[in-house]
């Protein structure tokens, strides 16, 4: 029976098709991890049903290289998707189908990672994620990758997105309205490595039992601005370099980041190189240590700090003189 496919009939039924590329002759290659050879029905490739026995540890041999066209029919067995396409270098494209039976899935951790030659993921609207709860790292690494449309995820039971757009370094937007993250608790570094991010929507994030945003945005360099208004940080503990060298951020409003006592502060604004001009009047520490926050030699001469008026003496020798402070008592 075939199986219609963008408008195309296809011999072989699939939950998924990828593209892999090989580079040699008589290459081998791995096609996906070899745990999941028990799910699958079948398999085709080149348009050709391959005797399962050929399919040793995930991997086949292909006589000629380049592009090759892989079909797999996955059972509706499946209870978790880890490393199934991990640093797997050759495949460029993946397509999924409403065959594809995730709503068992309760974990998509790693599913991607370091597939840095994958340039588009099509369909992915076809994945249920309603049982799903752990994405970390789902994307890590994928950095062709130039665009993500995953206004289809259902969030709702998700508790772990560290890492999950960690290094993906072509993407240029980001939007992520439709998350619902009542459950998230952990961030860090989601975003960290996505050099030419230049927009990202989080209006929609409830981050009220998240505890980890740790270098949430590191080495995002080409993001310009970013709204963090809806953040609710009362149960964080680990907010170190959240911002760490966001380069082209020129201003920084997180007046209602009102922090836990606990909350570890280091590095958040090092590298932000031109800021002019940031509000942290929300943030109290009861110890008296100093906080290295920022890195002094990389900020503006000249601009503005609002501060809340005793954080202001665990911080004074990091801000150049030539910054206005405003205290936050002056305003309330």
């Amino acid at each position: 029976m075939g199986f219609i496919y963008q408008n195309e009939i296809c011999d072989i039924e699939h939950s998924i098709k990828g593209i892999y590329e090989t580079y040699e002759d008589e290459e081998t290659i791995r096609l996906l991890h070899y745990m999941y050879k028990s799910n699958i029905i079948t398999l085709g490739i080149d348009g050709e049903k391959i005797n399962l026995t050929e399919f040793n540890e995930g991997q086949f041999t292909f006589d000629k290289k380049g592009n090759h066209t892989v079909y797999i029919l996955f059972d509706d067995k499946l209870e978790y998707l880890n490393d199934i396409f991990y640093q797997i270098e050759h495949l460029t494209e993946i397509n999924f189908t409403y065959l594809f039976d995730t709503s068992k899935v309760t974990t998509f951790h790693y599913m991607f990672w370091g597939c840095k030659n994958l340039k588009s993921i099509n369909n992915l609207h076809y994945l249920n994620t309603e049982n799903v709860e752990i994405m970390s790292g789902m994307f890590h690494s994928c950095q062709s990758l130039t665009s993500l449309d995953l206004s289809g995820f259902n969030t709702q039971n998700v508790t772990s997105m560290l890492t999950m757009f960690n290094y993906c370094s072509s993407l240029k937007s980001l939007d992520l309205s439709n998350f619902n993250t009542k459950k998230l608790k952990s961030m860090s570094s989601m975003f960290e490595g996505c050099y030419n991010l230049t927009s990202i929507n989080l209006k929609s994030f409830d981050t009220k039992n998240v505890y980890n945003i740790d270098y949430l945005f590191d080495n995002c360099y080409s993001l310009t601005s970013i709204d963090l208004s809806n953040f609710n940080i009362s149960n964080v503990i680990y907010m170190k370099g959240i911002f760490d060298n966001c380069r082209s951020l020129t201003s920084i409003d997180i007046s209602n980041f009102i922090n836990n006592n606990d909350a570890q502060m280091e590095y958040m604004f090092f590298g932000c190189n031109s800021l002019t001009y940031l509000d942290i009047s929300g943030l109290h520490s009861d110890d008296n240590i100093t906080i290295r926050m920022f890195y002094n030699e990389s900020l503006p001469k000249q601009g503005k700090i609002i501060v809340n008026e005793d954080f202001i003496e665990l911080i004074r020798n990091q801000i150049p003189s030539g910054w206005e402070i405003v205290y936050k008592n002056e305003f309330i």
